[in-house]
């Protein structure tokens, strides 16, 4: 475990978020508190149904809170539209899934030039910037290769440098490493962990694998709508 840097990337304040049903309305997050320091990596550990992929959500403002704050580089996500949301979205966050989403029909290298893409590159620039990614990530030997003739942890590191590509401020990360063995965990796990301390990329990863948790900054667990702290191994002795 390494020390965290401190300027604040992510800063939430009071957040909850309600599910209305016929039968009542339901609890999932109460007045969430968090910051998230530049450089830095938390592990959000929880019983399935917590609502661990519902506060990352809310974080990558692909939903809406109920109440509360979240500033992203000090900008209060309540005082954009959904437009600026989604431009404030596309430039300073990045998602990894459980699945790799990969496009079957593209290459590693065309699946990773998308962002950059989108964002305006130009064709040579992103494919120069994705193939240099990709090659920091042990793929030299698959820039040309679909997804179907990668295995499962090479899909994933795929998937990992297409969204640390655009250099995002925040990479939110749910169960990353949920379909993998625990060798292919540890390789994706230490690829996204070392690609994102060399660009000063902020992690929130929700695992259930102590494992990986036990390696990041600092590990939390949603416990009854609310974050608490988790001590590290370590940090016992």
């Amino acid at each position: 475990m390494i020390d965290a840097p401190s300027s604040i990337i992510l800063d939430v304040k009071n957040l909850c978020k309600n599910y209305h049903s016929p039968s009542g309305t339901l609890n999932i997050l109460h007045d969430v508190c968090l910051e998230v320091h530049q450089g830095e990596f938390l592990a959000i550990m929880g019983e399935s149904g917590s609502g661990k992929s519902t506060l990352l959500q809310l974080l990558g403002t692909l939903d809406s809170i109920d109440s509360g704050d979240i500033k992203l580089q000090g900008i209060s996500i309540l005082s954009l539209s959904e437009n600026k949301q989604a431009a404030l979205r596309n430039r300073s966050i990045s998602f990894v899934y459980q699945e790799h989403h990969l496009i079957p029909e593209l290459t590693a290298v065309e699946n990773v030039m998308l962002p950059l893409l989108i964002q305006g590159e130009s064709k040579q620039d992103a494919k120069v910037r994705s193939e240099q990614i990709l090659i920091r990530l042990n793929l030299q030997e698959r820039l040309q290769h679909p997804p179907t003739r990668l295995s499962g942890g090479e899909a994933q590191r795929v998937a990992v440098a297409r969204a640390l590509v655009t250099k995002p401020a925040l990479l939110l990360a749910d169960e990353p490493t949920g379909n993998l063995d625990e060798d292919s965990a540890q390789i994706v796990f230490k690829s996204m962990q070392a690609l994102c301390y060399e660009e000063g990329t902020s992690i929130i990863m929700v695992t259930h694998s102590p494992i990986l948790a036990a390696q990041s900054h600092r590990m939390l667990q949603l416990h009854h709508g609310q974050l608490i702290s988790i001590q590290h191994p370590e940090e016992k002795l």
